[in-house]
């Protein structure tokens, strides 16, 4: 089975060409995926060796995939015993059902979300196939607000995305609910703390803004050429962050922070963030750090754990934290 991107493209070219009727050597089918992986900005391959296991992988997994081999002249062709053939045209296994089937279960954790009921309908669908629970899906739950307002935004902006549809959003903020009008180009939705957040360039700010699903009031589709993202790797957007929220050339900054022993073997299971260490241990807890930048969820993060921990530095964002305390401690005297 590939093991990545590039040798599943790998897998398709070549299942193509061994069904078709040309006819193609070792080196030809190696250019032909080439082709494709260059295309999809993938690695190229630079041996025959990997084509050759790849078509010995593709016999493995599947025994009717027979490729055979013929020497015309002086070249060596390879291609399908049986043409027209194809791997994928097989009817799916027992297994392959049953592991489909687990991943739409955790696929219904849309349910509620318009334009995903479809999930069900496939679901009943391999129902007469195998033995399968009819409540497999209820086996698996997520922590998600099915009240939420705004998730019936989800399959048209996923949709818009995939499509590159330009959209004119009508927002209103939490910050500021003045509504505003604004030409945007989306490119990426992310979850954090049960609600949805879009990320797309905005025309009129000239930027990349993020917009809170619940926070949206329309979106209407307008003729206009897409602007392709060329500037945010949004596999990395979030790895110096906690949240979603971020300001132009906000930079991360190392935090310590004293983590009390009630509250340690949680935040050790859990960590605050992937850059999360251990700097410093004893009886009473741990001194931890983390390197972030500032921005609201972090305050909130911290505020969550109350008198288990103490900002050590830097002294800016103890102090903020603290008139925080301060504000709050106003309101129950």
């Amino acid at each position: 089975m590939p093991t990545n991107k590039g040798a599943l493209v790998r897998r398709q070219v070549l299942d193509g060409c061994l069904s078709s009727r040309q006819e193609y050597t070792l080196r030809q089918l190696m250019e032909k995926c080439n082709d494709v992986l260059r295309d999809k900005g993938f690695k190229l391959v630079t041996s025959e060796n990997t084509i050759h296991t790849d078509m010995f992988e593709m016999e493995a997994q599947y025994p009717q995939a027979e490729i055979i081999s013929y020497k015309k002249g002086r070249n060596v062709f390879y291609r399908y015993k049986d043409k027209g053939f194809s791997i994928y045209k097989l009817p799916l296994t027992n297994e392959e059902i049953l592991g489909l089937t687990q991943a739409l279960s955790v696929l219904s954790r849309f349910d509620g979300m318009p334009g995903y009921e479809w999930l069900d309908n496939i679901v009943e669908r391999f129902k007469p196939y195998i033995n399968i629970d009819s409540n497999v899906k209820n086996l698996v739950s997520f922590d998600e607000n099915i009240q939420l307002k705004g998730r019936e935004h989800f399959s048209r902006l996923l949709n818009a995305i995939a499509t590159k549809e330009v959209l004119l959003i009508r927002y209103s903020g939490y910050n500021n609910p003045q509504e505003i009008k604004a030409i945007i180009h989306p490119y990426f939705i992310k979850e954090y703390n049960n609600r949805w957040f879009l990320f797309a360039y905005n025309e009129e700010a000239d930027k990349i803004s993020n917009f809170a699903f619940d926070r949206i009031l329309e979106l209407t589709s307008i003729p206009k050429n897409f602007i392709e993202n060329t500037t945010t790797d949004f596999n990395h957007f979030f790895d110096d962050m906690i949240g979603v929220s971020r300001n132009e050339g906000d930079v991360p900054q190392e935090i310590h922070l004293f983590i009390s022993q009630a509250q340690l073997p949680y935040i050790l299971s859990k960590p605050l963030h992937i850059s999360q260490k251990i700097i410093d241990k004893t009886p009473e807890g741990a001194v931890i750090s983390i390197k972030v930048i500032f921005n609201f969820e972090l305050e909130q993060k911290i505020l969550s754990l109350g008198e288990n921990v103490i900002i050590l530095k830097p002294n800016e964002l103890r102090e903020k934290i603290k008139y925080r305390i301060f504000e709050m401690t106003k309101k129950y005297q």
